[in-house]
């Protein structure tokens, strides 16, 4: 009887509302046993060294500190995919922009800028800053790359004229069509 090797199988990880990626790199890093998955380059190319502004890591994600190990012999399971599903438009430009530059995406770190709900079809979300940022009371409506708990009610509750300057139409898939769509493994 013969037995397939662990790093033979291929590894699938979906990341849903990925945010900031974090999570995603950690899934890919741990799934394909591939090094080049480190949070510290991401951190460092999502940022761009500094000149993008990305909001906070409510959850700490982006610690260095609790990255999983990956020894320096461990065999790379090179039919991995992971799977970064993210519908915000500002952070989904970042995170391609990050993956491209770091030559993740022909790694099979894909990108996607889309929601998954329980229909498929279209569904508004923010786009960019909604209100200014140094105005008081609209403060908490603010949209920064990676903002968290921001989405399509933000939109819902705008007027008309509002959301057609701050919302943007982004596809809203079921993930059984998602997987259908996009997953190859």
């Amino acid at each position: 009887q013969s037995k397939t090797s662990f790093n033979n199988d291929p590894f699938v990880g979906i990341s849903v509302g990925c945010n900031k990626g974090f999570d995603a790199i950690e899934t890919m890093r741990m799934g394909s046993s591939d090094a080049r998955f480190d949070k510290v380059t991401w951190n460092q190319t999502l940022s761009m060294d500094g000149t993008v502004e990305i909001d906070e890591s409510v959850c700490e994600q982006n610690r260095s500190d609790n990255q999983v190990h990956v020894p320096l012999n461990a065999k790379v399971r090179s039919n991995s995919e992971m799977h970064c599903i993210e519908p915000m438009p500002l952070t989904y430009d970042v995170l391609q922009r990050a993956a491209h530059s770091l030559n993740l995406d022909s790694e099979g770190f894909l990108v996607n800028n889309l929601a998954i709900g329980k229909r498929s079809g279209m569904v508004l979300f923010p786009k960019a800053h909604i209100g200014e940022v140094d105005d008081p009371n609209r403060n908490h409506n603010r949209v920064k790359v990676g903002t968290e708990n921001k989405g399509i009610e933000n939109c819902e509750i705008l007027t008309d004229e509002e959301r057609m300057r701050v919302c943007q139409e982004v596809p809203i898939m079921t993930l059984d069509d998602y997987v259908s769509k996009y997953v190859t493994s």
